[in-house]
């Protein structure tokens, strides 16, 4: 049992949902299966669930917090991190968690993290002394306003020839997985070409 911090990524416009649990493992079946049923308490997070279908959303533990009840207070400090209670970057509707707990004094790591966030301009650089595995993690979960050429991995979300969405996270495997021509869909893209064997762009 993993207690800890952990996101809902939308692969497909980098949006997040932050949110804690003392059992990561159990939030996440939680929170897919409300979603599957079309009953998740949070209607921003559903009707985007909706829209680009379960392929293009991913779960992911960004920290582990051993003392549970520092668990909102943390989990406040990314969802400033992420801006994720604007509608631009994410899904979280309140911008402070568990309002009981905020009493709770804070550990001198947790006051360390928020330090180095607010004396920094912008965000990407305040992890400069972290491991580098946080800082991949945290490189990787922003959205790509700070790094606009970074389009090589790029998802895709086609409808198929039945008239599904699908969510492609890797164009390249995708097209050799199915023998498709990868070039066709590039053309796709690059709008020089409407379809390719039925497929089109989702818009």
């Amino acid at each position: 049992m993993t207690s800890g911090i952990y996101v809902i990524k939308n692969l497909s416009n980098s949006k997040v949902y932050v949110g804690s649990s003392k059992n990561l493992e159990t939030r996440w079946k939680i929170h897919k299966l409300r979603l599957t049923k079309n009953k998740h308490e949070n209607q921003y997070l559903q009707n985007s669930w909706n829209k680009y279908g379960e392929n293009c959303f991913q779960f992911e533990l960004i920290e582990e917090v051993v003392i549970q009840e520092l668990l909102h207070k943390v989990e406040k400090m990314w969802i400033d991190f992420f801006n994720s209670t604007s509608d631009q970057f994410g899904y979280n509707i309140q911008k402070v968690p568990g309002r009981g707990r905020l009493g709770i004094k804070m550990l001198e790591v947790t006051k360390q993290k928020l330090s180095k966030l607010n004396s920094k301009e912008n965000h990407p650089q305040w992890g400069t002394h972290l491991k580098e595995e946080t800082k991949q993690k945290l490189r990787d979960a922003q959205t790509g306003k700070h790094k606009p050429n970074a389009g090589k991995t790029k998802t895709v979300i086609l409808n198929s020839p039945t008239g599904e969405k699908v969510c492609v996270t890797n164009l390249r495997k995708f097209c050799r997985d199915n023998n498709f021509s990868a070039s066709a869909f590039w053309d796709m893209l690059k709008e020089r070409k409407p379809k390719y064997l039925g497929w089109t762009l989702f818009k």
